[in-house]
């Protein structure tokens, strides 16, 4: 009998563990935020911001950050807790894995990059 309780313990511990999930909101701040333009490189104030992850897509709030109200097409699903996603030119990339994240987005005459922390509420 403890043998059965002890591989149920242990079952529980590693297999109990909340995913994000379809539908979940990420509320995320970054830590670094530039911009590269004209080998010149201008750093921004840090912004918080959320997204709510849907089946295919990740849909950005309307807080007025840099990416409000934008949507990101998912186009890699590894996991629970990594995935990458781009918009439809192919000019903005978010990539996250375990509540970090990196986002970027080209233009003809520069760079925006971000990385930062999120937080998933269900």
């Amino acid at each position: 009998m403890k043998i059965f309780t002890s591989a149920f313990f242990l079952y529980f511990c590693l297999f109990s563990t909340s995913w994000s999930d379809v539908g979940d909101v990420y509320y995320c701040e970054t830590n670094i935020f530039n911009e590269t333009k004209q080998n010149k490189v201008k750093k921004f104030k840090n912004e918080k911001f959320k997204f709510l992850r849907n089946i295919n897509s990740i849909k950005f709030g309307d807080d007025g950050g840099f990416l409000a109200n934008s949507e990101l097409d998912i186009i890699l699903f590894q996991a629970a807790e990594r995935f990458r996603a781009r918009d439809k030119a192919g000019n903005t990339m978010l990539a996250y894995d375990n509540n970090i994240f990196f986002i970027s987005s080209t233009f003809h005459d520069g760079i925006v990059a971000m990385t930062g922390k999120c937080s998933v509420f269900k």
